[in-house]
């Protein structure tokens, strides 16, 4: 019997994102969530990760047999949820400055094998990025604010 080995879990985001680093600033972060969506489409995917942290876990303690086979299978269909959202993910446009910072900040925590190497992702991430960040530029300079 052989133990099927899997690359290593990791937790792939702080438990607070964007600018949200302190219990000071935590409530204002808080209020963002409200404003931008974009932070439930983060704790969704994350989610979705430790969901298949946890299958993958009980797969890699298990020898080949009926129970590793239904302990793989879910784990297969729990990554592949992961990989499906990873593409709203990188789609989704944030509304807010916080929000786009969170967003940059959270892809770059992902492991590199998170993120689907079938296409480019990085181009629309980033055009969808910058254009959320001219937006808030945008919003910013309509409020009164100066470059």
């Amino acid at each position: 019997m052989t133990l099927k080995l899997y690359r290593p879990m990791v937790s792939i985001a702080p438990t607070r994102i964007g600018r949200c680093r302190s219990d000071l600033v935590w409530g204002k972060c808080a209020m963002a969530t409200e404003l931008d969506s974009i932070f439930e489409v983060i704790e969704h995917h994350r989610g979705l990760s430790a969901q298949h942290d946890a299958a993958a876990s009980i797969s890699a303690k298990l020898v080949e047999g009926p129970e590793f086979d239904a302990a793989e299978a879910i784990s297969e269909e729990r990554l592949l949820a992961l990989d499906q959202y990873g593409d709203v993910l990188i789609h989704s446009k944030p509304t807010t400055l916080d929000g786009a910072i969170a967003l940059s900040r959270y892809v770059a925590s992902l492991p590199a094998w998170l993120l689907s190497d079938e296409y480019d992702w990085h181009q629309p991430f980033l055009t969808t990025l910058a254009d959320a960040l001219a937006d808030a530029l945008d919003d910013a300079l309509d409020k009164g604010a100066t470059p």
